[in-house]
């Protein structure tokens, strides 16, 4: 179930993915292109008993000490010597900022006497030539050490490379692939996680929670939006009141009136097209916007709306019937009236509709009953 939401969550965000992708694609590329290449250059040594040693004794006490592989870690050490390497450098009239652009590193290769000292630089030429002068050093050094138990000296003198170690951009191109590819994954699904609450916290700024419809400060947002976005569009607002409705819901709990608020808004939507609005105005109002209705089609439907709002409604937790009494006040927006005087002339209507005893008042100067 789990990985299920998870790939929904990636599908939903597949764009975020493919953004992440391109722009690491793309950090890679600019980053290989302004980077200097890099070449590397190996030299390999080795440590052996000296050969030419007067006794057997020493000999066999020389390969001794090399099974013990510490004689190796410290001509390893010797290689890595700082002060070799400045001798190298002056050596080869190399000048100190050029010096910098250049690294050594030597280490003992596994279960071996081997020695492998690796030089990185910006010349591929330069960088041999460090390596096969800082090798021969160290091998004249070390020999002058130990001149009648160990000699070391090349295995390996270091060749010119051909190709540089970095950058790399075919490499470097399928890593920022492949990790701007998890990277986007892993926003995608944040932004998913963020995104539902965000969405509902957006819900509940704009819902009634006891009747789960729109709430009057949304509703009136509503009715502005759509005037300014289609200001020549008819429309149509409907306010119904539901007479004996408020005293059940300031006296009752929410248990027994948020169902038959919700069973109220659910016969209005039964009514309605699937682009028309309902609104919670008050404790026993509600408000109902119809687009492009006129004002004959638009009372039809608050006369079917308030017919059946008329009848008696169960209230299940008390195992009753609720009879209210509905009246309805309707305005249409025929001109340029903004929003504010279409809910005015609606407010009239319906307050007509109370006082006369009448289902469905359409506001009009003469205020006449239309029903």
């Amino acid at each position: 179930m789990e990985l299920r939401l998870y790939l929904r969550m990636l599908l939903r965000g597949w764009w975020i993915i493919a953004l992440t992708a391109l722009t690491a694609v793309i950090i890679a590329l600019f980053a290989s292109y302004m980077a200097t290449p890099l070449y590397q250059a190996n030299a390999r040594l080795i440590i052996s008993p000296n050969a030419a040693s007067k006794s057997n004794n020493e000999v066999l006490y020389g390969l001794d000490i090399l099974d013990k592989r510490s004689i190796v870690t410290t001509y390893s050490e010797v290689l890595n010597s700082r002060q070799l390497f400045a001798e190298t450098i002056a050596a080869l009239r190399l000048s100190a900022a050029a010096s910098e652009e250049y690294t050594r590193r030597a280490v003992v290769l596994p279960d071996s006497n081997i020695i492998d000292l690796t030089v990185t630089g910006p010349d591929p030429k330069m960088a041999t030539l460090l390596a096969n002068t800082i090798g021969q050093s160290s091998i004249d050094y070390v020999n002058s050490l130990y001149q009648n138990v160990y000699q070391m000296h090349f295995l390996d003198p270091a060749t010119v490379p051909t190709e540089p170690v970095s950058p790399q951009p075919m490499r470097d191109v399928a890593l920022a692939l492949v990790l701007g590819l998890l990277a986007g994954a892993v926003l995608a699904i944040l932004s998913e996680q963020l995104r539902v609450p965000f969405q509902s916290l957006m819900h509940r700024t704009q819902m009634d929670v006891n009747s789960s419809v729109y709430n009057r400060v949304y509703f009136e947002r509503l009715i502005r939006e759509r005037i300014r976005r289609q200001p020549s569009q008819v429309l149509a607002l409907g306010l119904v009141q539901m007479d004996g409705l408020e005293d059940m819901v300031l006296n009752q709990p929410k248990s027994v009136t948020n169902p038959l608020l919700r069973q109220i808004t659910q016969i209005m939507r039964n009514e309605l097209r699937g682009n028309d609005l309902i609104g919670r105005w008050s404790d026993d109002e509600f408000a109902i916007l119809l687009p492009s209705t006129p004002a004959p089609a638009a009372v039809a439907t608050f006369e079917r709306i308030a017919k059946t709002l008329a009848e008696p409604l169960p209230v299940i937790e008390q195992e009753t019937l609720l009879q209210f009494r509905p009246c309805v006040g309707v305005a249409t927006r025929q001109g340029n009236e903004l929003s504010d005087t279409l809910i005015q002339d609606a407010t009239v209507a319906m307050e007509r509709a109370r006082e006369s005893n009448v289902r469905v008042i359409l506001f009009s100067p003469a205020a006449k009953p239309v029903s």
